[in-house]
C-alpha cells in the first residue's frame, strides 16, 4: 500500500470514528488495523450491551472505485440491501441513516 492510500485510510478511520463518539456512540480504532484479526479484526470496534462488539471496517477511495454502482442503487433510499447468489445478504445505508440507529441502540437518540 503506497503511502498517500496509507494515511486516507487512517484518516477516514480516524473519522468514522469521531462521527460514533460526536454522536455519543463508543468506539475506538482496533489496534493495527485489525490485521491481527480474531478479536482484533475490523478497523474500529464499538462496545456492545451485550459481551459481544460491533466491528467495523472503513475503506475509502479517491476516485470512487467499487461505490458509484452502489451509489447509483441507494440514490434517495434509506437503506440498501443486496445479495449475492449464496451468500448472505448486505447492508449499506449513509453515515446519518446508521448513526440515527445506532444512537438509538445505545438508547442517546
Amino acid at each position: 500500500m503506497s503511502h498517500k492510500n496509507k494515511i486516507r485510510g487512517y484518516n477516514h478511520e480516524v473519522s468514522v470514528r469521531d462521527k460514533h463518539i460526536d454522536s455519543g456512540i463508543s468506539c475506538e480504532r482496533v489496534p493495527l488495523s485489525g490485521s491481527i484479526g480474531g478479536k482484533y479484526s475490523g478497523d474500529l470496534a464499538i462496545p456492545t450491551v451485550s459481551e459481544r462488539e460491533f466491528t467495523v471496517e472503513c475503506k475509502a477511495r479517491k476516485d470512487g472505485t467499487g461505490f458509484k454502482v452502489i451509489e447509483g442503487w441507494i440514490k434517495n433510499a434509506d437503506i440498501l440491501c443486496m445479495r449475492r447468489n449464496n451468500q448472505e445478504d448486505l447492508v449499506v445505508m449513509r453515515m446519518n441513516t446508521y448513526l440515527k440507529l445506532m444512537g438509538k441502540y445505545y438508547g442517546e437518540t
